[in-house]
């Protein structure tokens, strides 16, 4: 739905030299119209699908659902970066914020909500 406009952030994104890795509830043969054509131009991986809480996975690297595809859309990746990669990735900035990507088990969330509070 922002298709156009995060393609333009791609283009600056992949300007500076970084990838660009996008998470969408759609299906890939969704993603047809010219915006969201440009914005997989300039994508090295897209992982697409709708989040289906019963379908819900953990250890499976850069998805949460089964039903859910990772496509490698230029040769920066492979799937072997995939069975590299953690689950989460967290990150505290020197002021002290705490940043959490990724798809972290319960028990993570739950150790560091108890943590923080």
């Amino acid at each position: 739905m922002q298709a156009r406009s995060l393609a333009e952030v791609g283009r600056a994104v992949r300007k500076a030299g970084l990838s660009v890795f996008i998470f969408t509830g759609y299906y890939l043969h969704e993603l047809g119209s010219d915006a969201a054509r440009e914005l997989l131009a300039v994508t090295d991986v897209l992982v697409s699908g709708r989040y289906v809480e019963s379908a819900r996975q953990h250890g499976v690297s850069w998805r949460s659902s089964s039903n859910q595809a990772v496509h490698f859309l230029t040769d920066r990746y492979a799937h072997t970066d995939m069975e590299r990669s953690s689950e989460a990735e967290i990150r505290i900035n020197a002021d002290g914020q705490v940043t959490l990507t990724g798809f972290p088990e319960e028990e993570l969330l739950t150790v560091i909500s108890t943590e923080s509070s």
